[in-house]
């Protein structure tokens, strides 16, 4: 039978060793880290509750995917998240992973086998591969969208377009554009956003000119964000107005359109979404739909370790929304 011991004595260690490193609970030499992994890995050992807790206590841990291309928003979020585990006594443990579903269960079973009951996702995975991790590992997966986490991400996503793109509207815009990422959940937050903006052109009257909405795949990158660009700006013929779906995008959409004589906001007004720190830095600032990322992050946290059958709850306050914060890269429509 594939025990601790059997882990143990496959690489010449001690069982407490191998205790160390499938509970992260003391420092072990790195060579020692890799060697028990392997063996977890090629002896498919999945440690019960006696063996992760050799000392009777439990992990104390809570793991969490990333993507390798996280962004600027989710760096912030999981700072903030990584401060709110540390005052209920649990630490994080992360791990990347690119897009393939191969990957992502290979990082997942790595934090399964360190005795990680709950982890967070901070992307979505899709229905298929759900059911996947569900048949196959003992794990408990929850992302921003998950009911059990609290946050209602997608309806308050879309509500926060909803007003952001009605202020453009309020400002004289009616030729407005937007780029969104190219999602392909249904249902995401994400999707939310595109919803949101859809529904607020809608109700006001002013028709969706599908020329002018663009789509990007999650990895923003200045030469894809170029080539949009190309594509939706043309002589004569550009909206006065363009929502981005991210902060990120929109600082890429402002550098592109002053590189090539297009005033922000004296030519097309820019709005953003996350509320990154950076867009407040340029010039013209960022107006942008900043997320309540604190208040995320509390949620996250003590929702993940009801999860784990602890109970933690965080200092009553008063819910942060979402905000418009504007800024100096939108304006009234320029007549010209």
């Amino acid at each position: 039978m594939v025990d601790i011991k059997y882990i143990a004595r496959k690489c010449s260690v001690s069982t407490a060793t191998v205790s160390r490193v499938l509970n992260h609970s003391k420092p072990v030499r790195p060579e020692t880290e890799k060697k028990v992994l392997e063996a977890v890995k090629k002896y498919n050992y999945l440690p019960n509750s006696s063996a992760r807790c050799l000392s009777g206590k439990k992990s104390n841990l809570l793991g969490f995917l990333l993507d390798n291309n996280i962004n600027q928003y989710q760096l912030h979020l999981f700072r903030e998240i990584n401060t709110c585990s540390s005052r209920t006594g649990y630490d994080c443990i992360i791990r990347y992973c690119d897009s393939s579903f191969e990957n992502k269960l290979e990082a997942l079973k790595e934090l399964e086998w360190r005795g990680i009951q709950v982890i967070f996702t901070m992307f979505l995975l899709d229905p298929e591969e759900e059911q996947y991790v569900k048949e196959h590992t003992r794990l408990h997966i929850c992302n921003m969208q998950t009911p059990e986490i609290g946050l209602d991400l997608a309806a308050n996503n879309q509500r926060a377009v909803y007003h952001g793109v009605n202020y453009l509207i309020e400002r004289g815009h009616t030729k407005i554009g937007a780029i969104f990422y190219d999602d392909n959940i249904d249902g995401s937050f994400l999707t939310a956003r595109e919803i949101g903006f859809r529904k607020a052109l809608e109700h006001k009257g002013i028709g969706v000119q599908e020329k002018y909405i663009c789509y990007v795949k999650n990895e923003v990158k200045r030469e894809k964000i170029s080539k949009l660009m190309e594509k939706l700006i043309l002589p004569y013929d550009y909206p006065t107005a363009i929502f981005c779906c991210s902060d990120e995008i929109a600082i890429e959409t402002m550098l592109w359109l002053m590189k090539h004589g297009y005033g922000v906001p004296e030519y097309v007004s820019v709005i953003g979404f996350d509320g990154i720190d950076v867009g407040e830095m340029l010039t013209p600032a960022l107006t942008t739909i900043r997320q309540p990322i604190r208040y995320q992050a509390k949620q996250i946290v003590q929702n993940m370790l009801k999860l784990a059958g602890e109970n933690y709850n965080f200092q009553t306050e008063t819910e942060e929304g979402y905000r418009l914060i504007v800024r100096e890269s939108t304006d009234v429509v320029n007549p010209k």
